[in-house]
C-alpha cells in the first residue's frame, strides 16, 4: 500500500469520525490547535498526519488509533464501501438520540421497506 492511499484510508476515517461525534473541521481544527485548511488536508489525505496529531485524534475522536488505519473496503469485496454523505451521518446522529427502542425499530423497519420500493422501482424502470 502506497503511502498516499494510507493517508486517503485515515483521512476518510477522520472525516467520517469527525461527523459522527459532531464536530466542525473549524471545531476539531481548535482542539488539535491547527488551522481548518489543515483538516481539510488531512480528510482528503493530501497531508499525513503526524504521530501525535494521530493520537490527539483519537483522544477528541474517542477511537483506537488502529481504527483510523482502516480500509473502507471489507473483506472480499472488490469495490469500497460508499462513503456515508453528511446527510447519512446526520441521520444516524438523530436516530441515535431517540431512546425508545420500540420507536428506533419502526423506523428501522420504515426506511428497510423504502429501500426495498426504491430497488423495485429501478429494476421496473
Amino acid at each position: 500500500m502506497l503511502d498516499k492511499d494510507v493517508n486517503i484510508i485515515i483521512g476518510k476515517n477522520i472525516r467520517i469520525r469527525r461527523s459522527l461525534r459532531g464536530f466542525s473541521q473549524s471545531a476539531l481544527a481548535e482542539l488539535l490547535g491547527i488551522t481548518f485548511q489543515q483538516v481539510q488536508k488531512y480528510e482528503k489525505g493530501t497531508n499525513s498526519v503526524s504521530p501525535a496529531k494521530l493520537l490527539q485524534l483519537c483522544q477528541i475522536l474517542e477511537c483506537g488509533i488502529e481504527d483510523l488505519f482502516r480500509d473502507p473496503i471489507s473483506p472480499g469485496q472488490k469495490m469500497p464501501l460508499p462513503i456515508p454523505s453528511r446527510r447519512s451521518l446526520h441521520l444516524v446522529q438523530y436516530f441515535e438520540r431517540i431512546e425508545s427502542q420500540e420507536v428506533q425499530q419502526h423506523i428501522s423497519d420504515l426506511v428497510r421497506a423504502l429501500s426495498k420500493l426504491s430497488l423495485h422501482d429501478k429494476e421496473v424502470s
